[in-house]
């Protein structure tokens, strides 16, 4: 940046982290029981183990997925905002170099002017 400081990071790449830190579903911790319901809250997690491993591995899967096409979409944010700074400062030097073509343009005819009336006046 012309001041000197690097760029501000987007928001979008915050939340995108925090995004891909949070993605997989981890198994619930087990409940506490109490000691003589231990055996038991350990058959129905087994007997259940079966059906919602599989549907925790799916929206896994997804998860991680969503989260890298969501960075393939920042980082040609990303690139498109770099190509855009990059349009503006090029523009912007293209208008300076027109700006000082046309303020010698002017410094030229006021010359002119300036020689004109001066034949004039010493006729």
């Amino acid at each position: 940046m012309a001041d000197g400081m690097p760029p501000a990071r987007p928001a979008y790449r915050t939340l995108l982290e925090r995004l891909e830190a949070r993605c997989i579903v981890q198994p619930p911790a087990p409940p506490a029981t109490r000691a003589w319901l231990r055996p038991l809250r350990r058959i129905i997690d087994h007997i259940a183990a079966w059906y919602i491993e599989p549907l925790r591995e799916q929206q896994n899967a997804i998860n991680v997925a969503t989260v890298h096409v969501l960075q393939a979409y920042a980082d040609e944010l990303d690139r498109l905002n770099e190509h855009a700074i990059r349009l503006d400062h090029d523009r912007l030097v293209r208008l300076e170099r027109d700006l000082l073509d046309a303020e010698e343009v002017q410094v030229e005819m006021l010359r002119r002017a300036a020689q004109g009336a001066v034949r004039r006046h010493a006729e």
